[in-house]
């Protein structure tokens, strides 16, 4: 929404985009949810014609599923209407699926933990894509006239950058081998736990304890992991003047108090070249800012002195000065820069540089953020920028509790508004900004794209499509063998597993109750014999028996590696080695 607002030497544009990022959470949701469709389309389709064909055939047909879903996901965010027609069909045969043939055989025996989850696992994406389905159909019965410069002529989350910042700028020794560390702390603890015993507990409370302390050890190494593997992407970065040889286009000039360097943080969704992991960690401000503007151009600001020895964090490739010569680096910068974005703090440093960009006329280029703080100290630092910087004149108070970013474009005030302050609003606040400075709306692709296309341009889409498609094939079998792996080496050590060997209440109470099924067996025996039998029995099974032959002989549920007739026939080998002993031990006796 756009309007015009008087109070002030010259009008003031107002631009909401809270009804773009609505659009693009809807749009990522449902392409997130299509992702995931796709890869349960392809285990029931691996499954199923695993009784036809053989397994690798099989893989490979299911290995075409996830790719065209990721395809037709990506589209999608791009708003192509080809896009949302094969995913809204695709989800319909999904619907059908579900409520023809699993619905039924999984609510066949009754409804229970199990099937309640795997509900849920098949309805909750179905109902996020249609809601973004939705969410396209009204943006497009609604569209509305709108200016090249305005975010609501072309909302979507993908098609206005042209490039997506790299997860390392530089591969070097130190980026590698903190890469390979990364995920030592999962397999530790994977490893510790395949040379564990089973455990089993029957106090719900003490298994409830164990379960939430796995858990967390698991989060915990996760995490650890999460940021060995960021420290390998810093161990990457580029100086500024290195990243300006490496990536030619115009930079784009980050300024802020280097206070704000390690303050200002918010948790961040996995985007412009963060990870999913990475969400367990909360990134700086310049982080999530400098990320979505590389694909502007390369970020690049002024490092602080005081941290010149020390590693450089996640944002902006730093360049560092002596104290003398900053003020000539920094308006040399500016000149260079093809956007300057600042973050409004309380610095007599941000305060010269904002009138650097005033006096030498680079306001038409000058982005001014406000940070995701607090009113009052919103507040402040508008305030303090508005009172120390000589012609810049803005009236921030006309929408202080929404504004999250100005512009001047052309000398016009132009003030940003968005809902909550969270790294979809600043994106799109950004797209917004980027779309005023920079003639950035030429490079987005057409929401329905014409067939007549030029040839470069052609086979340039072809090849993307082609690596999407091919990725997302190989990720998928990638994660499956994984999973593959992790069960039978799970299932071996289930085989291998004696969870009541050990003395305990658990094995206590396993003997009592075989002791008791064993009297009223053989009740035929006089009782002196029985008790030495049954003690020997039980004593003995005790010993011998396996987690993988107790859940075979209490549920009769297949393994990977072994089926239940194996199971069951060595659990029958071991009773009647263990009854012959006993009952021969029992009357010597």
């Amino acid at each position: 929404m756009t309007s015009e607002k008087a109070g002030s030497a010259s009008p003031v544009t107002e631009i909401d985009v809270s009804d773009t990022v609505r659009l693009r959470q809807r749009v990522s949701r449902a392409a997130k949810s299509l992702k995931v469709i796709g890869l349960l389309s392809a285990v029931t389709l691996l499954f199923d014609l695993y009784g036809y064909l053989e397994f690798l055939p099989a893989l490979l047909c299911a290995m075409l599923l996830p790719g065209s879903a990721n395809l037709v996901a990506q589209r999608l965010r791009s708003g192509s209407v080809r896009a949302a027609a094969a995913a809204a069909v695709w989800g319909l045969l999904w619907l059908g699926f579900v409520s023809f043939d699993a619905f039924p055989k999984a609510f066949k025996n009754g409804l229970d933990t199990y099937s309640f989850l795997g509900s849920l696992i098949f309805c909750v994406p179905l109902l996020f894509l249609a809601l973004g389905l939705v969410a396209v159909i009204r943006h497009r019965s609604a569209m509305v006239a709108a200016g090249e410069a305005d975010l609501r002529a072309h909302p979507w989350e993908e098609g206005l950058r042209v490039k997506v910042r790299p997860r390392f700028v530089n591969v070097n020794l130190g980026a590698v081998l903190f890469v390979l560390l990364s995920p030592l702390p999962l397999l530790f603890l994977w490893l510790s736990q395949i040379a564990q015993e089973t455990k089993l507990f029957s106090d719900s409370a003490r298994l409830a304890g164990y379960i939430l302390g796995t858990w967390s050890i698991i989060f915990g190494s996760i995490y650890w992991g999460v940021r060995i593997y960021r420290r390998a992407r810093r161990k990457a970065l580029l100086p500024g003047s290195a990243l300006a040889k490496k990536d030619p286009r115009p930079v784009v000039l980050y300024l802020r108090s280097f206070n704000d360097d390690s303050a200002l943080r918010m948790w961040a969704r996995t985007t412009n070249g963060r990870i999913l992991p990475e969400r367990l960690v909360r990134a700086s401000f310049e982080e999530v800012v400098t990320d979505h503007l590389w694909g502007y151009g390369p970020v690049r600001a002024i490092g602080d002195p005081r941290a010149r020895d020390k590693t450089a964090p996640l944002g902006a490739a730093r360049d560092y000065t002596i104290d003398s010569d900053w003020q000539n680096q920094v308006v040399g910068l500016m000149r260079q820069a093809c956007m300057i974005v600042a973050v409004a703090a309380e610095s007599d440093g941000l305060a010269w540089e904002i009138d650097a960009v005033v006096k030498h006329g680079f306001l038409p280029k000058f982005v001014l953020l406000l940070p995701p703080v607090d009113s009052q100290e919103r507040e402040a630092r508008l305030c303090f920028l508005a009172n120390r910087m000589a012609g810049l004149d803005f009236p921030f108070r006309l929408a202080l509790e929404r504004l999250r970013s100005v512009i001047f474009p052309e000398g016009r005030v132009t003030l940003i508004c968005g809902g909550k302050r969270n790294d979809w609003t600043y994106e799109a606040c950004l797209d917004q900004a980027a779309l005023a400075i920079l003639d950035v709306s030429r490079n987005r692709p057409a929401i329905s794209p014409s067939p007549i296309v030029p040839s470069g341009q052609l086979l340039r889409e072809l090849a993307l499509n082609a690596l999407t498609f091919a990725r997302s094939s190989l990720a998928f079998l990638t994660i499956g063998t994984f999973m593959f792996f992790a069960m039978a080496v799970n299932q071996i050590r289930m085989e291998n597993s004696h969870p009541y060997v050990h003395s305990g209440e658990e094995r206590d109470e396993f003997v009592a109750e075989t002791i008791k099924r064993c009297k009223k067996t053989n009740s035929e025996l006089s009782e002196d014999v029985l008790g030495n039998y049954c003690g020997c029995y039980a004593t003995r099974i005790a010993d011998v028996l396996t987690y993988a032959e107790l859940e075979a002989r209490l549920d009769f549920k297949p393994g990977i590696m072994a089926g239940v007739r194996d199971l069951e026939v060595s659990l029958k080998e071991k009773t009647k080695m263990a009854s012959d002993a006993c009952y021969s031990e029992a009357f010597e006796r």
